[in-house]
């Protein structure tokens, strides 16, 4: 099989360093808490389960989005090993056929549909019908935040449904053309996309997930650790990708190719791609760095998610019991059932002296009923 010969599939990489691209361990773990952080946080995700009308209902949602989502991802696999046992024997980047990486998927699929009319017509559909329902889902979430967190605190009476639609279709407007104008920065950006969206998608969803378990974990902690715990862990992640990325566009940090081969080009090709091979050799050969970077620059992309989440937690937990000046008892219900037993005493027996008086009335009400 060409994938196992060409070292396409490593399923059985078990390596636990964390500063391999990729690995088992690196992608079940790191990729486990991107995923958790994008389901039960984000605000995309959050709104929709909210939107259902029972619990129920919302759970069943989050299986049924596991189980075409781990669909979804077989295709890709598949799809990435086709790709494979067309171009092994001539590699479409190295003959200058494409100009980057991520060109190779709709340039394989125009070879595929070159003999059925209408195919890459229909995958062109695809992506843009897929394209477009994240990103209406995205920006009406991101709407909905900016107006009721920001926008409405200012206005002094409660504005109309109308004028509150109006504002809504406003917001999105502006958040869309702003989107527009960045994706023609994309043409400048070195390296592949999906790292990139990686990258920058864990900065946002691991504050957020380490904003949501401090909530719901732990008693003490209060709004100033929640935010600046955020801020803080904010700062950290963009120190660890932004040298990472300096390190990767100046070829000091880099990571082992795949075997890649020219052997069944044309006559045409095969000299051009030799050029190529020559001078990509000599590059690299000349601007191998002396010394490593620092161990958190080389960490996998995988693991930013979770890097955010726990240093959200820890400066969320150090900064409140720093700050801690009110004594106001903590909602029992607001908290996991896991953590109750972090609520003080004092707050214990008064949440079971107030439940014992619930079921003694609700035990009387039901001797009347029956009498």
């Amino acid at each position: 099989m060409k994938a196992v010969d060409g070292g396409r599939l490593e399923i059985f990489d078990f390596d636990l360093n964390p500063t391999k691209r990729d690995s088992f361990w690196i992608v079940v773990i790191g990729f486990t808490f991107q995923l958790l952080s994008l389901i039960s946080s984000d605000p995309t995700s959050v709104q929709k389960c909210l939107a259902l009308p029972t619990f129920k209902g919302a759970a069943w949602s989050i299986i049924y989005f596991g189980l075409f989502f781990a669909l979804i991802i077989t295709f890709c696999i598949f799809i990435g090993l086709g790709i494979h046992a067309k171009y092994s024997d001539c590699d479409p980047f190295i003959t200058k056929q494409i100009a980057k990486d991520d060109q190779l998927t709709p340039y394989y699929v125009m070879a595929f549909a070159e003999n059925f009319p209408g195919v890459f017509g229909l995958f062109i559909a695809g992506i843009f019908s897929a394209a477009m329902s994240t990103i209406a889902a995205f920006l009406n979430t991101l709407s909905g935040v900016i107006y009721k967190d920001f926008l409405s605190k200012y206005f002094k009476t409660n504005l109309s449904l109308r004028s509150t639609t109006t504002v809504l279709k406003l917001i999105v407007t502006i958040n869309g053309i702003i989107c527009m104008c960045l994706v023609f920065l994309i043409k400048y950006i070195e390296g592949r996309i999906w790292v990139l969206s990686m990258m920058l998608s864990a900065m946002q969803l691991g504050p957020t997930l380490g904003l949501f378990t401090l909530g719901m974990l732990f008693p003490r902690a209060n709004s100033k650790g929640a935010f600046y715990g955020a801020i803080g862990t904010w700062i950290i992640i963009l120190s660890i990708v932004v040298p990472s990325q300096y390190y990767k566009s100046k070829n000091i940090l880099t990571y082992p190719t795949k075997h890649f081969s020219t052997d069944g080009c044309t006559n045409e090709t095969i000299s051009f791609a030799n050029i190529i091979f020559e001078n990509v050799s000599n590059t690299t050969d000349s601007t191998l760095p002396t010394s490593e970077p620092f161990f958190l620059f080389r960490i996998s992309f995988y693991y930013h998610c979770l890097i955010g989440a726990f240093t959200t937690i820890f400066l969320g937990l150090v900064i409140s019991y720093m700050t801690k000046k009110d004594k106001t008892p903590v909602d029992r219900s607001l908290i996991s059932p896991v953590s109750h037993f972090l609520l003080p005493e004092s707050e214990e027996s008064q949440y079971r002296d107030v439940e014992s008086a619930l079921g003694i009335l609700e035990t009387n009400s039901i001797s009347k009923d029956k009498n």
